[in-house]
């Protein structure tokens, strides 16, 4: 693997976390790429340009974070850790560990994503 992939990758991981920390929404692919080469932010071009020339997807970004995610404990525990016996008390709700429908949401249809190679 090339380091400019991983380069790439990772400019592509600090774009989602900027969407979601700094405007208070969720990352989806079209603003994550235009987040990518808009050049607004210190994104270096060459890495972001050659992650996409060499097969690289922000869908394969996305989908790592949320395979991360669903099989991390830590994920849930350092989440939730403020929220305690408030979040105990929450009801059960029909789509909690539905992560399929999470993917269906970011990602579109099933089938129309491949998963990525996270």
């Amino acid at each position: 693997m090339y380091k400019s992939f991983v380069y790439g990758w990772i400019q592509v991981l600090e774009a989602i976390k900027h969407i979601h920390c700094s405007r208070g929404v969720l990352p989806m692919v079209d603003e994550v790429t235009l987040e990518l080469t808009r050049g607004g932010r210190n994104y270096d071009n060459r890495y972001t340009e050659f992650f996409f020339r060499n097969g690289g997807k922000v869908e394969f970004a996305i989908d790592g974070l949320i395979h991360a995610a669903k099989d991390s404990e830590e994920f849930f525990d350092v989440y939730y850790e403020d929220a305690g016996s408030d979040y105990e008390a929450l009801p059960e709700h029909p789509l909690d560990d539905l992560w399929d429908f999470v993917r269906y949401h970011f990602l579109g249809p099933k089938g129309n994503v491949p998963k990525g190679p996270f």
